[in-house]
């Protein structure tokens, strides 16, 4: 398990949590998941920017063990679909997401996925992989700070096209919806997504 976190699209932390190659103890161990778990917790750290939230959230709740996720989410993936949900059938053509993070880059200019040494290809069992790596770090990085900038564009496309309650969609309507499949999953009221 890596956490990789960026308050702006300049900087990025990478914690090699309960990764094999990790350098911390089990002490410090500890000491983390306590200050993360009253991070995510006590506290309102406001919008919280994601890549597939219904993936992260249940993890990130049940590793730290917590009741309740109470910040507001902006998913990249809902941005975009609540931009234009017409896009979902392009996976019929490419027979790949539209909304996945490579694409979405793509679509805003970023080919860092492409261009990388350490590739979406390459993540399979991230959690062995050594922390040297030539370009995990950076691949790692750019999972976190791609998504401040994805998020300005999306503003800007939304601003463009007039969509005045676009931010509430995306947080209100689609971040709750998360939020609520969420409690569900950690809860183990199992939901058929068909």
């Amino acid at each position: 398990l890596t956490i990789q976190f960026a308050f702006d699209k300049k900087k990025a932390f990478f914690l090699p949590y309960k990764h094999y190659d990790t350098p911390f103890s089990a002490q410090e161990l500890g000491y983390i998941k306590e200050k993360l778990s009253e991070y995510f917790l006590t506290n309102n750290n406001s919008l919280h920017l994601y890549c597939n939230a219904n993936f992260d959230i249940p993890i990130i709740r049940k590793e730290f063990e917590l009741p309740i996720y109470q910040n507001t989410i902006w998913d990249v993936q809902a941005g975009e679909y609540v931009i234009d949900e017409n896009h979902v059938e392009l996976a019929n053509v490419t027979g790949s997401g539209y909304y996945n993070l490579g694409n979405l880059s793509l679509q805003y200019g970023f080919d860092g996925y492409l261009s990388g040494k350490f590739g979406k290809e390459d993540r399979v069992g991230i959690g062995k992989i050594p922390l040297d790596t030539p370009g995990l770090l950076n691949y790692g990085g750019y999972d976190v700070v791609i998504l401040h900038g994805l998020k300005e564009q999306q503003l800007a496309k939304a601003k463009a096209d007039k969509h005045e309650k676009y931010f509430n969609v995306v947080t209100r309507l689609v971040g709750d919806t998360i939020q609520m499949f969420s409690t569900m999953n950690v809860n183990g009221i199992l939901v058929d997504q068909d």
